[in-house]
């Protein structure tokens, strides 16, 4: 009697292999909007983060340097109130140097790179209307991710600067900076799409030093969310 023991095939027939194949093509079919996902999640979160800090900056440089008090217009100071330092494309436009950047610990002067004013999720801007013009990288044109609020900065000697005490709105309401979108927010013109389709959901600093993903509402300057303006504002006619 033979005590040998018959061979057994041990490869995969080409139907299993077919069927791991097709399960992994599923799970990554599964897995991969996910972890795309999860990404755009981290960078809005680190993006919150940046303008938390840049917030917290804004508030010690007032109460330091300032008398509570925003400062006036003055080369472009909306973007080149912090950031890197760089060539410009017109740099006697540019402010230098940049005040908040002392704040946050970076050199106002002669620094290479402020990380802390870049939104990881930054993907440049583009102005459809009469001039138009692009931008792949506003951090990079810039140095800046993150326009400060206009509305906070008197653009003539004959408009009186804006006092923390002189704002009427809850400081937890009104907008200090945010993503490039907020420059101009609902434009049909300026379109800088970072963290959602529609260029209305972006992450905001507000002038209390907290910030926050917020949804905008199209041509709506205030909402019980936000606002751009130092005071009320009157509803519009239906």
């Amino acid at each position: 009697m033979s005590t040998r023991r018959q061979s057994r095939p041990t490869a995969f027939t080409l139907i299993e292999l077919l069927v791991v194949i097709a399960i992994i093509a599923l799970l990554i079919a599964i897995l991969v909007p996910a972890l795309g996902a999860a990404r755009e999640r981290a960078r809005r979160v680190r993006c919150a983060s940046n303008l938390h800090q840049i917030a917290v900056a804004w508030t010690l440089y007032l109460h330091q340097e300032a008398n509570d008090t925003f400062p006036y217009f003055q080369k472009n100071i909306h973007w080149f109130y912090g950031g890197k330092m760089d060539e410009y494309e017109y740099p006697e436009l540019a402010l230098n140097p940049r005040p908040i950047n002392r704040y946050i610990g970076a050199d106002p002067y002669d620094n290479a790179t402020a990380e802390v004013f870049h939104c990881p999720a930054d993907r440049g801007a583009q102005y459809t209307g009469p001039t138009p013009w692009r931008r792949d990288s506003t951090y990079d044109y810039y140095g800046n991710s993150y326009p400060l609020n206009g509305a906070l900065l008197p653009w003539s000697a004959f408009t009186p600067a804006v006092r923390l005490a002189d704002i009427k709105v809850p400081l937890s309401l009104v907008i200090l900076a945010g993503d490039h979108q907020s420059y101009s927010p609902g434009s049909e013109l300026l379109q800088a799409r970072w963290h959602d389709d529609a260029g209305l959901a972006m992450n905001l600093a507000f002038v209390d030093g907290h910030a926050a993903y917020t949804k905008l509402t199209r041509g709506v300057w205030q909402t019980h969310a936000y606002s751009y303006a130092i005071d009320w504002l009157e509803p519009e006619e239906p």
